[in-house]
């Protein structure tokens, strides 16, 4: 969560942007970032200077300072120089090609042909009528 939720602070759209950074860094990393409150982001070596300047500026803590959320907001991000090889409107319009397309996709085919449901016992049903007893004057539960 963007360091303005965090801390129960009013927040815009550009904890949007903060999380985009969070996800791109998890895409080109394969793990979650390192927020040290005394160093600040800590970005692998590896990282080309323009996804390293993205992420930067996604993950800038001070809201106003993040990349996005001027008066532009989309408009900053997708003229990063990260993104210098989309074409945005052939994005929009489904006329880009993938630049990956898997091989092997019968797991996206018939994914939940073979899921087959267990129905409760009766024991698990009584335990939920207890617990649902136990949360009753709750707002909200996740049952």
């Amino acid at each position: 969560m963007a360091p303005e939720v965090l801390a129960r602070e009013p927040y815009s759209r550009s904890v949007d942007w903060w999380s985009l950074g969070i996800v791109i860094y998890e895409m080109l990393v394969g793990e979650k970032p390192m927020l040290r409150p005394s160093t600040g982001l800590v970005i692998p070596t590896f990282l080309a200077g323009d996804a390293v300047n993205l992420i930067s500026g996604l993950l800038q803590r001070d809201p106003l300072k993040r990349l996005g959320s001027s008066e532009e907001d989309a408009c900053d991000v997708m003229h990063h120089y990260f993104f210098r090889s989309i074409d945005w409107m052939a994005l929009l319009e489904r006329r880009m090609q993938p630049p990956f397309i898997p091989e092997d996709v019968r797991l996206s085919e018939d994914g939940d042909q073979h899921l087959v449901l267990t129905p409760p016992s009766e024991g698990s049903l009584a335990m939920e009528k207890e617990i649902a007893e136990a949360f009753r004057d709750f707002d909200y539960t996740a049952m």
